[in-house]
Parts: structure tokens; C-alpha cells; sequence
């Protein structure tokens, strides 16, 4: 265990700074690689190798007092990669757009300045429609005016108090995280011994940087083999991009041709091969398992696409009700919603006996703080929990929403954070999304009659915000660094990193993302996806509003078909040994992610199978470095190209986005 020291958070908060101030421009602007993205994002790995391959080498032997121990190079690691979500999906690539939508859009033929404008407390977006026009429009100021005269052109008068209002709901969702996580860390870190697969390079490079053997472990020839092959892919297909004449490497094999379009394999006509080196590496670190049911339950859900329908019970989109997932192909989706309830169920069942402890701690009638593996004890974690549950439940009162919709709304969000953070820790997707929205369950199951149409308004807005998009959430990376925590010293350190990455990431992307806004204008940029996503949510919306809807048979039947399914997997998987599916799998079936990974879930599955039955461990930690080699290379080439394209501005993504 090595002590992290405050210079580490201040080194870690400066490239929380200018992560946080250039993503926004490198993402939305320019559409390169994403430099945060996912769970295992760019920049702060890239930054992790630099630190550890060419500063601390340097300084090593000009300075060693600057050198960095391996406990700091891993806070400065979780840091970025806390805050590199904030700027774009994690938070603001839709906050502005969602927020002032109902203003920039209203038309007479949509009637929203009657029909949605009212219900949008005033607090909450700014009532001037210039400031509001400049945002979508820009200011006309020219890009290379310098950044203090845009900061300056901004109307942060109009913006403070929304900024306020909104940060505090954010805030107060992210205290929810850290509590939650700090409740269940010693679980899910000591009971469990959960395997962390995205954190597993990173502590590999710091605990080689620590023993001295750094250099071994760039240089071992099964990575320097997996390196090589993404190094070779990227630079024949990135050259390409630039000189067409240069053969391309296909990397997206189109399934269409060879299944027919209808009949039982008709689900399989929309299949897509991609190759990503870096995801076969993930998978292949990932536990047997669950990459054996990531890609095993996606190829299922292709052929139920086919079988259902052939046993009389396809449902047609139209009896499913509103949906405010862009994303959403199939009725069967809905599985999901009543999956991940029942998954919950079966994680406080895992943890029930922690959650006992802690509760008699916490009523003092036994003493467990010292013993647990947390970034903050359970009496306080508990009384944050109640706390920031307790505040967002009056941020929503005080807006016009009624009590009990408040609870049962914010408590489902969070509890569908929860099960997310578990498929991300302990799968270790690097991309995850959800597969229907939580307001689409609640809508199919209870109909969009319980809600006033203030509330439902808010909701809205709420679920778009924080609640929708998965890419880039904060809770598995909180959860990553209560993991990084039992190997620290000086956990009070690595909490203030915590939370001073999570504010300093909040407030510059902030201004970074309103001073790209106005500099160029939404309209202008190329990231017309979030505005085409966020104009169907108020379309969706706007329905609902209009014509309110009972209970649907449909989502119900889908929603309790696939709660019974996951409830028979967890039931197999707890009480049979040799049942190979993981009842995470099964959440994954149709998310967005998982038609990009199916297929490197099913190689890394298969290399890791095919190593430990016929090669042995020890053959396995050999054949280790290959695939670690792999996800090295692909994201080494991933920086080279992303810089490369800053520059050039032709973008080609390595990445999947």
C-alpha cells in the first residue's frame, strides 16, 4: 500500500481542467475519437501511459523527489476518468439543448409556447429568447477571438441561476452515487471479490511502475504481438482515410446477405460484425461467464426477433406506447424494465447479510467502520443517502411535482444506476447503454394518467439530463475508485480527489460547452444527432401531454416475461454450479453496445476458453499480455489519430463512440 499525496489531486485536478475544456470541442465540433468516452476512456489512459512510460522515467532521474508512486498515478487516472464523462455524454452533451428545446423549437404548428412553455418552471431555463437564439445561432464571433472576449460575449447573467438551480439536482444525484457506493463497496470489493476487468491495466501499469519492471512489461513479446495488430489495422485504414488509393482493412462485415429477411432467422439479417481489438482485450479479461452470456443472450434476442412472431405473439410498435429512446427497434425490449428490477432484488439478496452489519453499526449496536473498504464510513454514507434522497425529493416538490411520484420516479432511476454499475464493474463493458428508457416502463406499466402535466413535463426533463444515456455515467467509475481504495493510503486524499474531480469537471464543462455554443452556434455544428434525439423526446412528450394513456397489455406482458426469465436464470445460476449464463448477460440482450461487442465478446470468450482448457493458468498469464496488448495498441492509436485529426480536421474514429 503506497500513500497518495496532495500533489497528485492538484496534478490530477489540472488535467481534470483541460480534459474537461477540450472534449466538448474534440467531440462535438470536431467528431474525433471521443477523448472521454465509455468506462475506460481515452485521454486518462493515454495519460496514465505518459505519466508512467516517459515522466516518471525522466523525472526519475533528474528529480526523483517529482517522481510519482503507483498510488498517484492510479488517483490521477480515476480522476480524469471520473470527470471526462461531465463534458459531453454524461451530462452536457443534451443538458442545454434538453432544457431550452421547447423555446428554440415552439412553432405555431406544434404549439408548444401553449402546450409545454407553461409547465417549465422559470427557474430553470432563461426567459430571454435571445439568449436563448444566440445559443442555437451563435454570437457571430469569430472562432479565433480570444477566449477571455468569448467568455466575456457569454449572457451568464441569464444563465446564473439556472446553472444553479440545475447543479443542485446534479449535485445532489451525484452524493446519491457516492453514498450508494460507499453502502455497497465492501460488498461488492471484499465479500464478493468482484474481478474489475477496466481496472486491470491501469493497476498492472502502476504496480510495474512501482516494482521497477516497467519497462519488462512494455517490452514482454506476447504484448508487443498484441500491439502490433491494432497498430497495423489503424494505420493502413487511418491512411486510407487520407489517401484513398491505399487498400482498406474491413472492419464491419454486414450480415444481410447471408440470412433471410423473414422467417425464424429474419433477426439475424441486421446483424453487424465489427472488429475492435480493444473489446476482444476487455472480454478476453473478463470472466468466462459473462462474456460467454453477453454475446450468447444478444444472438438470442436476434432469434426471438423471428420466433416470436411465427408463435403468435409479435406485438407491433404502436401498442407499446410512447417511447423516448431514439434507440428502440424492438417491443421486446421492454423485457428489460422488469429484468432489471428483479436483478436488484437479487443484488440486495447477495447483500444481504453486509447490509445487516451495517445497519446494527449504524444503530451502534456493533462496530464495523474500521473494517470496512470504503471512501466513506457507513454511518455517514447512510446519513448522506438520506440526506441527498431526501433534498431531491424537495428540489421536485418545490417544481410541482406531487410526493409520491417523486419517490417512485427517483427511486427507480437509481436503482436502475445501481444494476448499470454492476454489468459495467463486473463485466467490464467499456460501452454500456440501456435499452429502453425508465419513463417508458413506468408509462407502459401505470399509464401517463398518474402524472399532472407539470410533472410529467419535469420528469422529462430530468430523465434526459442524468437518467437516459449510460455511455458515460458516474456511478462505476465511484465504484472503480472505492475498489482503488484498499490499495491507497489515505483514503480522505483520494475522496477529496473524488469530489474535487466531480466539481471542478462540473464547472469548466460548463463554460466550455456554452462558450463552443455560442462561438459557433448548435445549428452549426455536426453533432445534429443529440438535437434530432432531444426534438423526438418533446415530440414524445408532447403526445403524451395531449392525450394521456391507461395502462398498455403489451408492456406489461413483455415487462413480467422478462422478469420471469431473469428470475429463472438467477435462480439457475445461484443454485446449480455448472449453469453457464450469468444473469447480467441477459440485460444486455438488446442495448445499442452490445450490437457493436457482441461479436468481440464472443472471440474473447473463445480465446480465453480455448487458452486455460488446453494451455493451463500458467499459459494463460502469458497469453495475457497479447490481449492487454491488444487494448494498448488500439487506444495508443486511438490518441495518435485523434491528435492527428485536431489538426487536420479529417476525422477518423478508432473508437467506437
Amino acid at each position: 500500500m503506497e500513500k497518495v499525496t496532495m500533489r497528485s489531486v492538484v496534478l490530477g485536478a489540472a488535467m481534470v481542467v483541460v480534459l474537461c475544456w477540450f472534449t466538448p470541442e474534440n467531440n462535438i465540433r470536431l467528431e474525433n475519437t471521443p477523448l472521454g468516452g465509455g468506462y475506460f476512456p481515452l485521454a486518462p489512459f493515454v495519460l496514465l501511459l505518459f505519466l508512467a512510460v516517459i515522466y516518471n522515467p525522466l523525472f526519475g532521474r533528474l528529480l526523483p523527489r517529482l517522481q510519482l508512486n503507483s498510488a498517484e498515478l492510479l488517483i490521477i487516472w480515476i480522476m480524469t476518468t471520473l470527470a471526462s464523462g461531465i463534458p459531453y455524454r454524461g451530462l452536457l452533451r443534451n443538458f442545454y439543448l434538453n432544457i431550452t428545446t421547447p423555446f428554440y423549437y415552439a412553432t405555431g404548428s406544434n404549439m408548444w409556447a401553449e402546450k409545454i412553455q407553461p409547465f417549465v418552471p422559470t427557474s430553470l431555463v432563461p426567459r430571454d429568447p435571445q439568449t436563448i437564439q444566440g445559443l442555437y445561432r451563435g454570437l457571430e464571433m469569430d472562432p479565433s477571438t480570444g477566449l477571455l472576449l468569448r467568455l466575456q460575449a457569454i449572457p451568464w447573467s441569464q444563465w446564473l441561476v439556472p446553472l444553479a438551480v440545475w447543479s443542485l439536482f446534479v449535485l445532489l444525484c451525484y452524493g446519491m452515487f457516492l453514498c450508494m457506493v460507499a453502502l455497497l463497496s465492501q460488498q461488492w470489493v471484499v465479500n464478493e471479490n468482484l474481478n474489475f476487468p477496466l481496472l486491470q491495466i491501469p493497476m498492472d501499469v502502476a504496480d510495474s511502475s512501482r516494482e521497477g519492471k516497467l519497462l519488462g512489461f512494455l517490452t514482454n513479446r506476447f504484448l508487443l504481438a498484441g500491439v502490433a495488430i491494432p497498430v497495423f489495422l489503424h494505420l493502413i485504414n487511418g491512411l486510407y482515410v487520407y489517401f484513398p488509393v491505399i487498400p482498406q482493412i474491413p472492419t464491419l462485415v454486414l450480415m444481410k446477405p447471408y440470412f433471410p429477411r423473414t422467417g425464424l432467422l429474419e433477426g439475424f439479417s441486421t446483424l453487424r460484425v465489427y472488429f475492435f481489438p480493444a473489446f476482444i482485450g476487455f472480454a478476453f479479461l473478463t470472466p468466462r461467464q459473462l462474456s460467454l452470456s453477453f454475446w450468447f443472450f444478444y444472438l438470442l434476442g436476434k432469434l426471438l426477433q423471428g420466433l416470436l412472431p411465427l408463435v403468435g405473439l409479435e406485438a407491433p410498435p404502436a401498442v407499446m406506447g410512447p417511447t423516448f429512446d431514439p434507440e428502440l427497434e424492438r417491443p421486446e425490449a421492454f423485457q428489460t424494465i422488469g429484468a432489471l428490477i428483479v436483478t436488484f432484488g437479487f443484488l440486495l439478496y447477495l447483500a444481504r447479510d453486509h447490509l445487516r452489519r451495517v445497519g446494527a453499526s449504524i444503530l451502534g449496536r456493533n462496530n464495523v467502520e474500521s473494517q470496512v473498504v470504503s471512501l466513506i464510513s457507513p454511518r455517514l454514507s447512510a446519513l448522506g443517502l438520506l440526506i441527498c434522497f431526501s433534498g431531491l425529493v424537495a428540489w421536485c416538490l418545490k417544481f410541482g411535482m406531487s410526493v409520491w411520484i417523486a419517490v417512485m420516479l427517483l427511486a427507480l432511476f437509481f436503482v436502475i444506476h445501481l444494476v448499470v454499475a454492476r454489468v459495467i464493474c463486473q463485466g467490464g463493458l467499456a460501452l454500456f447503454t440501456l435499452t429502453v428508457a425508465p419513463l417508458d416502463g413506468i408509462l407502459g406499466f401505470l399509464g401517463s394518467k398518474i402524472f399532472a402535466a407539470r410533472e410529467f413535463v419535469l420528469t422529462v426533463m430530468i430523465q434526459k439530463i442524468l437518467f437516459m444515456d449510460f455511455r458515460e455515467a458516474l456511478m462505476p467509475s465511484m465504484m472503480h475508485a472505492a475498489k482503488l481504495a484498499e490499495r491507497i493510503r489515505g483514503r480522505r486524499i483520494l475522496l477529496l480527489g473524488v469530489t474535487l474531480s466531480i466539481a471542478l469537471g462540473l464547472v469548466v464543462s460548463y463554460a466550455s460547452v456554452l462558450t463552443l455554443f455560442y462561438t459557433h452556434g448548435i445549428n452549426q455544428l455536426r453533432d445534429q444527432e443529440a438535437v434530432q434525439s432531444t426534438l423526438l423526446v418533446y415530440d414524445t412528450m408532447d403526445r403524451v401531454v395531449s392525450d394521456p394513456q391507461p395502462p398498455r397489455k403489451w408492456p406489461f406482458v413483455f415487462g413480467l416475461s422478462g422478469a420471469c426469465a431473469a428470475l429463472v436464470n438467477i435462480l439457475f445460476y445461484h443454485r446449480f454450479y455448472w449453469w453457464p449464463l450469468h444473469p447480467l448477460g441477459y440485460l444486455t440482450m438488446y442495448s445499442w453496445a452490445m450490437k457493436r461487442l457482441w461479436f468481440s465478446y464472443l472471440l474473447g470468450w473463445f480465446f480465453n476458453t480455448l487458452t486455460l482448457r488446453y494451455g493451463g493458468a500458467m499459459f494463460f498469464r502469458k497469453v495475457r499480455f497479447f490481449f492487454i496488448g491488444l487494448i494498448i495498441g488500439d487506444f495508443l492509436m486511438g490518441g495518435i489519430w485523434g491528435l492527428i485529426s485536431m489538426w487536420t480536421r479529417v476525422q477518423y474514429m478508432v473508437l467506437p463512440g
